[in-house]
């Protein structure tokens, strides 16, 4: 089977999180959310996660985004125990997020990779996390995203 284009999924995001934006603004969120957690399990099972440690588990999970096509390549690192600096390159939608960013003023957003990191962080590692600062600049190979994460164990 031929692979999915990537400008093509990058319209088809646009459109849908553009959709999501007008038809649920904030509630969209929760959709968001969601599908990272929905993703998550199906990752756990497809390739046997197991790690619970954050910096291994995030590393698998962004190891197979690059895999995928998804990213060209990304980097986590800890600044602090409770705080996670998250970088990606070309990430296979990011023309689309700039776009949706440009025409509304408080956009529901895909951050695929990020959702699904969140749902690891809460399933296997007791934590959650929240982003802190978000940037997404560049075009083409210049193209870059990068988020501030601030962790917390789940208490209880």
């Amino acid at each position: 089977m031929k692979k999915v284009d990537a400008e093509f999924l990058d319209l088809e995001v646009y459109a849908i999180y553009k959709a999501i934006t007008e038809l649920f603004g904030d509630r969209g969120w929760d959709v968001v959310w969601r599908s990272g957690e929905i993703v998550f399990q199906e990752l756990k099972k497809r390739l046997n996660i197991t790690e619970t440690e954050p910096i291994a588990l995030l590393r698998r999970l962004g190891g197979y985004f690059e895999e995928v096509g998804y990213l060209k390549r990304m980097s986590i690192e800890a600044l602090k125990e409770d705080e996670f600096l998250y970088d990606m390159y070309e990430v296979s939608i990011h023309e689309g997020i700039m776009k949706l960013r440009a025409e509304e003023a408080n956009p529901v957003l895909a951050h695929f990779s990020t959702t699904v990191m969140f749902a690891a962080l809460k399933d296997m590692c007791n934590m959650t996390a929240e982003i802190t600062h978000l940037e997404v600049e560049g075009k083409g190979e210049e193209a870059y995203g990068r988020e501030k994460w601030k962790l917390k164990k789940i208490e209880g």
